[in-house]
């Protein structure tokens, strides 16, 4: 009998040095400190309970009852709602440009099994928005600088704080969120967008200080996506180029995410359900799974090398095809 508690014991102090391990290798390796021991104490506690249901997702992953993967990130402290609150800024309904965009047709001709943008070079590194909810500008740019290329050859990399600081009177309102037509239509009237070089990241929002003479990129307005139709945003992403759609991010497993094929039964698909922004960049098949690849912008440590393979031709998993736009560059 004393052996069992004794083995009791060990068991529960080598499960608790584990533990404390993974706590001290995650904030060393985000470069986490907190104010106090109490703050500290609830972080390792929403850290733990995060680690937990990652471990018991890749249990049924390793299964074969799941079709991706989670993995612990630089995110493992925060809960669902802070992550939603400092990450997710797409504001569906906040437009103040006039809605008089064409809208795609689907032409129907695109065979291609696998679309991969990247490697036709249209797109820059992966960036990294920081804490603050302007996911609505790195889709943008993202899709500006892959028309811009297609235009002139040249990859240049564009600037989200230009848009974050000047098209406020296009209904955007920088680390509080926005929509990536109304950095479209503002790019468009402003006859530019300046250069990440030029003006770069800041992570909030200050004073336009737009310069044509440093412009890297145009825009001549843009074109929709029917709402909720993947088949013409698969025509779009083969046809065109990168799109910039909204989507339903705000589920752990989304945040967690680390490779394979995603879907949540509990995303939404209407326009009330989309809270982040991010870009469409090609399409493919694994393992049998049809998948949409996505760039985002949370910087590489997240997803597969900052992107995600959302799950294609599941009736709209996540609302992916019920805002979709790409940019007009003539």
């Amino acid at each position: 009998m004393r052996q069992i508690f004794l083995l009791t014991v060990l068991v529960a102090v080598v499960a608790s040095k584990s533990i404390s391990d993974d706590w001290e290798h995650f904030k060393t390796q985000y470069g986490k400190s907190y104010l106090s021991h109490l703050e500290e104490t609830y972080r390792k506690g929403i850290f733990l309970d995060n680690q937990k249901m990652i471990d018991e997702h890749n249990a049924k992953f390793a299964k074969g009852e799941s079709t991706y993967e989670m993995g612990m990130n630089r995110f493992g402290d925060l809960t669902t709602r802070e992550f939603a609150e400092m990450y997710n800024g797409l504001v569906a309904n906040n437009t103040a440009s006039k809605n008089d965009a064409p809208v795609h047709v689907n032409s129907g001709k695109c065979n291609k099994q696998l679309v991969d943008w990247r490697k036709e070079g249209a797109l820059t590194e992966v960036k990294d928005q920081a804490n603050c909810g302007s996911c609505w500008a790195f889709s943008a740019t993202a899709s500006l600088e892959a028309y811009n290329y297609f235009k002139t050859g040249k990859l240049i990399s564009l600037s989200e704080q230009n848009l974050m600081d000047c098209s406020r009177g296009y209904g955007n309102h920088a680390c509080l969120g926005g929509l990536m037509t109304n950095a479209f239509a503002y790019v468009t009237d402003n006859k530019g967008i300046d250069t990440e070089e030029s003006y770069p990241y800041q992570a909030f929002g200050w004073f336009c200080r737009y310069k044509e003479e440093n412009k890297g990129g145009t825009c001549n307005g843009y074109t929709e996506i029917p709402e909720g139709d993947e088949h013409s945003l698969q025509d779009a992403a083969c046809a065109e180029g990168p799109v910039s759609v909204g989507i339903d991010a705000d589920h752990d497993s989304f945040k967690h995410y680390k490779s394979g094929v995603y879907y949540e039964p509990e995303c939404g698909n209407t326009k009330d359900d989309l809270d982040h922004g991010v870009t469409v960049i090609g399409f493919g098949a694994e393992d049998g799974k049809d998948y949409w690849l996505v760039r985002n912008s949370w910087g590489t440590d997240w997803g597969d090398n900052g992107h995600i393979k959302m799950s294609r031709f599941r009736d709209n998993n996540c609302g992916i095809s019920t805002m979709a736009s790409y940019p007009n560059v003539l």
